[in-house]
Protein backbone atom coordinates (compact mmCIF):
# COMPACT_ATOMS: atom_id res chain seq x y z
CA UNK A 1 0.00 0.00 0.00
CA UNK A 2 1.20 3.39 -0.84
CA UNK A 3 2.15 6.25 1.35
CA UNK A 4 -0.78 8.22 0.06
CA UNK A 5 -3.44 5.38 0.72
CA UNK A 6 -1.81 5.16 4.28
CA UNK A 7 -2.66 8.74 5.06
CA UNK A 8 -6.00 8.92 3.43
CA UNK A 9 -7.00 5.61 5.68
CA UNK A 10 -5.88 7.75 8.61
CA UNK A 11 -7.69 10.58 7.78
CA UNK A 12 -11.09 8.35 6.94
CA UNK A 13 -9.98 6.81 10.80
CA UNK A 14 -9.88 10.06 12.63
CA UNK A 15 -13.45 11.52 11.06
CA UNK A 16 -14.89 8.40 12.27
CA UNK A 17 -13.86 8.60 16.09
CA UNK A 18 -14.30 12.67 15.83
CA UNK A 19 -17.97 11.41 15.41
CA UNK A 20 -17.90 9.17 17.80
CA UNK A 21 -18.90 12.00 21.23
CA UNK A 22 -21.08 13.60 18.78
CA UNK A 23 -23.29 10.97 18.53
CA UNK A 24 -23.22 9.87 22.31
CA UNK A 25 -23.83 13.53 23.19
CA UNK A 26 -27.29 13.34 20.79
CA UNK A 27 -28.37 9.88 22.70
CA UNK A 28 -27.91 11.37 26.11
CA UNK A 29 -29.48 13.91 25.27
CA UNK A 30 -32.72 12.61 24.41
CA UNK A 31 -35.71 13.58 26.17
CA UNK A 32 -37.35 11.48 28.58
CA UNK A 33 -40.58 10.16 27.99
CA UNK A 34 -43.39 12.83 29.37
CA UNK A 35 -46.92 11.45 31.24
CA UNK A 36 -49.05 10.64 28.32
CA UNK A 37 -46.61 9.42 25.50
CA UNK A 38 -46.82 5.93 24.19
CA UNK A 39 -44.73 3.45 25.40
CA UNK A 40 -46.22 0.26 24.42
CA UNK A 41 -49.29 -1.27 22.51
CA UNK A 42 -50.83 -4.89 22.43
CA UNK A 43 -52.86 -5.41 20.38
CA UNK A 44 -53.32 -2.08 19.04
CA UNK A 45 -54.33 -0.91 22.19
CA UNK A 46 -51.62 1.74 23.20
CA UNK A 47 -50.00 2.28 26.54
CA UNK A 48 -48.82 5.18 28.07
CA UNK A 49 -46.27 6.36 30.43
CA UNK A 50 -47.02 7.69 33.93
CA UNK A 51 -44.14 9.19 35.47
CA UNK A 52 -43.73 7.92 38.98
CA UNK A 53 -46.44 5.20 40.24
CA UNK A 54 -48.32 7.31 42.69
CA UNK A 55 -49.08 9.67 39.73
CA UNK A 56 -52.72 9.86 38.16
CA UNK A 57 -53.77 12.79 35.84
CA UNK A 58 -58.27 12.53 35.98
CA UNK A 59 -60.18 9.64 35.37
CA UNK A 60 -61.13 8.02 31.99
CA UNK A 61 -64.43 7.74 31.71
CA UNK A 62 -65.49 6.56 28.13
CA UNK A 63 -68.30 8.28 25.97
CA UNK A 64 -71.32 6.00 27.24
CA UNK A 65 -70.44 6.33 30.74
CA UNK A 66 -68.12 3.34 31.70
CA UNK A 67 -65.37 4.37 34.06
CA UNK A 68 -62.01 3.08 33.36
CA UNK A 69 -60.04 4.33 35.68
CA UNK A 70 -57.31 6.77 37.23
CA UNK A 71 -55.55 7.73 34.19
CA UNK A 72 -52.40 6.45 33.34
CA UNK A 73 -52.47 3.81 36.49
CA UNK A 74 -52.29 -0.01 35.60
CA UNK A 75 -55.79 -0.34 35.97
CA UNK A 76 -56.89 1.57 33.57
CA UNK A 77 -55.06 -0.21 30.68
CA UNK A 78 -56.22 -3.14 31.74
CA UNK A 79 -59.81 -2.20 31.79
CA UNK A 80 -59.40 -0.39 28.40
CA UNK A 81 -57.84 -3.01 26.85
CA UNK A 82 -60.96 -5.48 27.55
CA UNK A 83 -63.22 -2.61 26.96
CA UNK A 84 -62.00 -1.54 23.34
CA UNK A 85 -60.26 -5.05 22.43
CA UNK A 86 -62.66 -7.77 23.75
CA UNK A 87 -66.02 -5.31 24.31
CA UNK A 88 -66.13 -6.35 27.99
CA UNK A 89 -67.83 -3.88 31.09
CA UNK A 90 -67.30 -5.00 34.43
CA UNK A 91 -69.96 -5.23 36.39
CA UNK A 92 -68.40 -3.53 39.52
CA UNK A 93 -66.02 -0.72 37.77
CA UNK A 94 -64.23 0.26 40.35
CA UNK A 95 -61.37 -0.65 42.88
CA UNK A 96 -57.89 -1.05 43.29
CA UNK A 97 -55.64 -3.40 41.78
CA UNK A 98 -55.87 -6.60 44.76
CA UNK A 99 -59.37 -6.02 44.62
CA UNK A 100 -59.80 -7.21 41.43
CA UNK A 101 -58.92 -11.23 42.94
CA UNK A 102 -61.72 -12.57 44.94
CA UNK A 103 -60.20 -15.20 47.34
CA UNK A 104 -63.82 -16.45 48.20
CA UNK A 105 -64.27 -17.41 44.50
CA UNK A 106 -63.30 -20.83 43.85
CA UNK A 107 -60.47 -21.76 41.24
CA UNK A 108 -62.40 -21.67 37.88
CA UNK A 109 -65.48 -19.89 39.48
CA UNK A 110 -66.67 -16.96 38.38
CA UNK A 111 -66.10 -13.79 39.60
CA UNK A 112 -69.29 -11.80 39.70
CA UNK A 113 -67.79 -8.47 40.04
CA UNK A 114 -65.70 -8.21 37.44
CA UNK A 115 -68.04 -10.88 34.95
CA UNK A 116 -64.50 -13.15 34.50
CA UNK A 117 -63.70 -16.29 35.03
CA UNK A 118 -60.85 -16.52 38.46
CA UNK A 119 -58.11 -18.90 38.40
CA UNK A 120 -55.68 -19.52 41.99
CA UNK A 121 -51.56 -19.33 41.34
CA UNK A 122 -50.86 -22.92 40.82
CA UNK A 123 -54.52 -23.77 39.18
CA UNK A 124 -54.86 -26.69 37.27
CA UNK A 125 -55.76 -24.61 34.07
CA UNK A 126 -52.82 -22.76 33.01
CA UNK A 127 -52.28 -18.59 32.56
CA UNK A 128 -53.09 -17.75 28.80
CA UNK A 129 -53.04 -14.66 26.25
CA UNK A 130 -55.32 -11.85 27.28
CA UNK A 131 -55.67 -13.25 30.81
CA UNK A 132 -55.26 -9.88 33.32
CA UNK A 133 -52.30 -11.47 36.12
CA UNK A 134 -53.48 -9.94 39.25
CA UNK A 135 -50.10 -9.30 42.02
CA UNK A 136 -50.94 -8.44 45.84
CA UNK A 137 -49.91 -5.46 47.64
CA UNK A 138 -45.98 -5.20 48.55
CA UNK A 139 -43.91 -2.50 51.28
CA UNK A 140 -45.03 1.10 49.58
CA UNK A 141 -47.69 0.23 47.47
CA UNK A 142 -50.90 -1.63 49.44
CA UNK A 143 -53.03 -1.01 45.89
CA UNK A 144 -51.43 -4.36 44.10
CA UNK A 145 -50.79 -4.18 40.07
CA UNK A 146 -52.66 -5.83 37.59
CA UNK A 147 -50.85 -6.96 34.16
CA UNK A 148 -52.34 -8.40 31.11
CA UNK A 149 -50.52 -11.90 29.54
CA UNK A 150 -49.10 -11.20 26.11
CA UNK A 151 -47.15 -14.19 25.50
CA UNK A 152 -47.48 -17.86 26.63
CA UNK A 153 -44.32 -20.36 26.46
CA UNK A 154 -43.92 -23.95 27.72
CA UNK A 155 -41.53 -22.59 30.90
CA UNK A 156 -42.53 -18.68 30.66
CA UNK A 157 -45.02 -16.10 30.11
CA UNK A 158 -44.85 -12.47 29.05
CA UNK A 159 -46.75 -9.80 30.54
CA UNK A 160 -47.41 -6.05 29.27
CA UNK A 161 -47.90 -3.71 32.02
CA UNK A 162 -49.01 0.11 32.74
CA UNK A 163 -47.85 2.09 35.20
CA UNK A 164 -44.02 0.24 35.94
CA UNK A 165 -42.61 3.42 37.55
CA UNK A 166 -40.26 6.12 35.85
CA UNK A 167 -37.59 3.71 34.90
CA UNK A 168 -39.89 0.52 34.55
CA UNK A 169 -40.23 -1.80 31.49
CA UNK A 170 -43.43 -2.08 30.22
CA UNK A 171 -42.92 -5.70 29.41
CA UNK A 172 -41.65 -8.57 31.80
CA UNK A 173 -40.91 -12.09 31.74
CA UNK A 174 -41.95 -14.32 34.61
CA UNK A 175 -41.13 -18.55 35.00
CA UNK A 176 -44.16 -20.63 34.86
CA UNK A 177 -43.53 -24.06 37.22
CA UNK A 178 -45.93 -26.90 35.65
CA UNK A 179 -46.05 -30.00 37.63
CA UNK A 180 -48.79 -32.56 38.18
CA UNK A 181 -51.34 -30.00 40.31
CA UNK A 182 -50.83 -27.32 38.55
CA UNK A 183 -49.32 -24.27 37.02
CA UNK A 184 -47.88 -21.92 38.88
CA UNK A 185 -46.41 -17.93 38.05
CA UNK A 186 -42.97 -17.68 39.90
CA UNK A 187 -43.52 -14.66 41.34
CA UNK A 188 -44.53 -14.35 45.40
CA UNK A 189 -46.79 -12.04 44.60
CA UNK A 190 -49.17 -13.68 41.89
CA UNK A 191 -52.48 -14.30 43.49
CA UNK A 192 -54.37 -15.66 40.30
CA UNK A 193 -55.68 -14.20 36.80
CA UNK A 194 -59.14 -13.61 35.48
CA UNK A 195 -59.87 -14.81 32.14
CA UNK A 196 -63.28 -14.00 29.85
CA UNK A 197 -65.78 -16.75 29.94
CA UNK A 198 -65.78 -18.83 26.43
CA UNK A 199 -61.93 -18.08 25.45
CA UNK A 200 -60.42 -21.02 24.11
CA UNK A 201 -56.67 -21.39 25.12
CA UNK A 202 -54.56 -19.30 22.82
CA UNK A 203 -51.28 -21.76 21.25
CA UNK A 204 -48.18 -21.26 23.09
CA UNK A 205 -45.44 -19.25 21.28
CA UNK A 206 -42.01 -17.95 21.84
CA UNK A 207 -41.88 -15.19 24.56
CA UNK A 208 -39.79 -12.62 23.01
CA UNK A 209 -37.38 -10.48 24.52
CA UNK A 210 -38.73 -7.52 27.25
CA UNK A 211 -38.67 -3.97 25.41
CA UNK A 212 -35.36 -2.80 27.10
CA UNK A 213 -36.57 0.83 27.57
CA UNK A 214 -39.65 2.59 27.77
CA UNK A 215 -38.87 5.02 24.79
CA UNK A 216 -36.71 4.07 21.87
CA UNK A 217 -33.66 6.48 21.61
CA UNK A 218 -33.48 8.43 18.44
CA UNK A 219 -31.90 7.43 15.15
CA UNK A 220 -28.32 8.09 14.95
CA UNK A 221 -26.89 9.25 11.33
CA UNK A 222 -23.79 8.14 11.17
CA UNK A 223 -20.75 10.37 9.95
CA UNK A 224 -20.00 10.29 6.26
CA UNK A 225 -16.71 9.68 5.38
CA UNK A 226 -14.68 12.36 3.63
CA UNK A 227 -14.50 12.48 -0.29
CA UNK A 228 -11.42 11.73 -2.27
CA UNK A 229 -12.05 15.99 -3.10
CA UNK A 230 -11.64 17.03 0.81
CA UNK A 231 -8.88 14.84 1.65
CA UNK A 232 -5.47 16.65 0.58
CA UNK A 233 -3.28 15.45 -1.76
CA UNK A 234 0.28 15.09 0.19
CA UNK A 235 3.22 13.87 -1.26
CA UNK A 236 5.95 12.06 0.58
CA UNK A 237 8.27 13.20 2.19
CA UNK A 238 10.74 10.73 2.72
CA UNK A 239 12.41 8.37 0.31
CA UNK A 240 12.74 4.47 0.71
CA UNK A 241 16.57 3.76 1.87
CA UNK A 242 18.45 0.70 1.67
CA UNK A 243 19.97 0.19 5.55
CA UNK A 244 23.10 -1.77 5.29
CA UNK A 245 22.46 -4.96 7.64
CA UNK A 246 25.09 -6.66 9.93
CA UNK A 247 26.14 -8.55 7.66
CA UNK A 248 27.13 -5.99 5.01
CA UNK A 249 28.80 -3.61 7.57
CA UNK A 250 32.85 -4.08 6.89
CA UNK A 251 34.71 -5.01 9.84
CA UNK A 252 37.10 -2.26 10.96
CA UNK A 253 40.99 -2.76 10.59
CA UNK A 254 43.42 -4.00 13.44
CA UNK A 255 47.00 -2.97 12.61
CA UNK A 256 49.27 -6.02 13.05
CA UNK A 257 51.46 -6.22 16.35
CA UNK A 258 55.09 -7.46 15.99
CA UNK A 259 56.17 -10.59 16.89
CA UNK A 260 59.12 -9.85 19.01
CA UNK A 261 57.80 -7.10 20.87
CA UNK A 262 54.16 -8.39 22.38
CA UNK A 263 51.55 -6.45 24.16
CA UNK A 264 49.66 -6.65 26.97
CA UNK A 265 46.74 -5.28 25.71
CA UNK A 266 43.63 -4.62 28.37
CA UNK A 267 40.38 -6.35 28.16
CA UNK A 268 37.55 -4.28 27.12
CA UNK A 269 34.92 -4.08 28.99
CA UNK A 270 31.43 -5.56 28.18
CA UNK A 271 29.53 -3.46 26.01
CA UNK A 272 25.86 -2.72 27.80
CA UNK A 273 23.08 -4.38 26.95
CA UNK A 274 20.66 -2.37 24.59
CA UNK A 275 17.95 -1.30 26.11
CA UNK A 276 14.22 -2.52 24.22
CA UNK A 277 12.83 0.57 22.34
Amino acid sequence: MSVRSHLYAALVIATSLLAIPAALAQVSAAPAPKVGDVVDRLNGIPVYFNGAIGHSNGRNITVDGYNLGLRYQCVEFVKRYYYQRLKHRMPNASGNAVQYFDAKVADGGLNKSRGLLQYRNGSPTAPQLEDILIFGPRPGNPYGHIVIVSAVAEGSLEFIQQNPGSSGRSRQTLALRRSDNGVTVNHPRVLGWLRLPGRKPAPQVQVPAPVPVPMPPPELIPASPPTPQQVPVLEPVAQEVEIPTQDTVPAPEIAPVPSEAPVNLPESPEAPSAKAP
